[in-house]
Parts: structure tokens; C-alpha cells; sequence
């Protein structure tokens, strides 16, 4: 993030702060998922994790809301969706494999929000956004030769078996 941020102090924002503690609160949640995710179902971390989301995003929210147009409806549902089944994904890899392991392909969406930027707003891709881009591939490819085949174990713990959301005690 602070690659992307381009660190420096002579233009410094208030939303850096903003993005620099997203960032904490991201390696807190991804910590809390995988802590749940050897004793609780997938749908109840991800019921919680919204419920959470969603109590803390009010507060914010409450004094800039404005009514949603309703053409914009398909788009919210859409970003719903799209937020519930990378909610469900997430928990289900931190629950088979490490963070260390899967932390890399998290930061593949740097990736994916840059190009899509650079697509649908004209957003200008410079040397710094494809540095960032390598080492964020390089340490995903690392991520995988290091983990030795580890994630393509995860069938060896019940990855696609009856039974696959429910907590191991159950």
C-alpha cells in the first residue's frame, strides 16, 4: 500500500491515514477469519464479518447518505454478490491454507482495481503501478513454490467431501 501511496510528505492527504488504516483493519480481519475458520461453519464467519462490516460502515456512513438511484440497484446487488462470494471464498481458503500462503493472491484485487481503473476511467498505469504490479505476481509465485504443493492438499482435508462448511467438530 505504501508503494501505491507513493510515500513522501510533501503531499500527503488525510485519506492515506484512511488507507493506511483499512490495511491494519484488513490484517486483523484476515487474522480473525482464519482463527474462526478450524472451529466455526464458513456461513457463520461470513455472517458475522458483515454484521461487523456493516456496524462499523454506519457510523460513516449515516451523515453523507443519500438515497440510491433507482437504476443504481443492479450495481449495489451486484456489489453485494460479488462482496458475499469473496467473503465465502476467502474464508474457505483460510481454512485449508496459511496466511502466508494465500495473502499474496489477496493482493492480486491491487492488481485487478488497477487495470480495471486504467480500462473504465482512464486512470494513467505508471513505472510504479507496474513495479508494484511484479512484486505483488513475483510474491504470489514465491507464495506458491515455498508452500510445496500445500494448497493442492487442501483435498487431503476434506475439500470437496459431503460435509465441506461444517465445523470439524461437528
Amino acid at each position: 500500500v505504501a508503494w501505491i501511496l507513493r510515500p513522501g510528505l510533501a503531499g500527503w492527504e488525510s485519506g492515506y491515514g484512511y488507507a493506511l488504516g483499512s490495511v491494519g483493519c484488513w490484517a486483523l480481519v484476515n487474522v480473525a477469519i482464519k482463527s474462526l475458520s478450524g472451529s466455526e461453519p464458513p456461513m457463520t464467519i461470513v455472517f458475522a464479518m458483515f454484521l461487523v462490516m456493516t456496524l462499523f460502515a454506519l457510523p460513516g456512513a449515516a451523515h453523507v447518505w443519500r438515497p440510491i438511484d433507482p437504476t443504481c440497484w443492479p450495481l449495489v446487488a451486484g456489489l453485494g454478490l460479488s462482496a458475499f462470494l469473496w467473503q465465502v471464498c476467502i474464508t474457505f481458503a483460510y481454512r485449508y491454507g496459511s496466511i502466508s500462503d494465500i495473502q499474496p493472491f489477496e493482493y492480486s484485487r491491487l492488481v485487478f482495481s488497477s487495470g480495471i481503473a486504467a480500462l473504465l476511467f482512464a486512470e494513467p498505469v505508471d513505472a510504479r503501478i507496474l513495479v508494484g504490479t511484479a512484486i505483488i505476481l513475483a510474491s504470489g509465485f514465491v507464495g506458491i513454490k515455498r508452500s510445496g504443493g500445500a494448497v493442492a492438499d487442501a483435498s487431503a482435508n476434506g475439500c470437496g467431501r459431503p460435509g465441506l462448511g461444517r465445523s470439524p467438530a461437528a
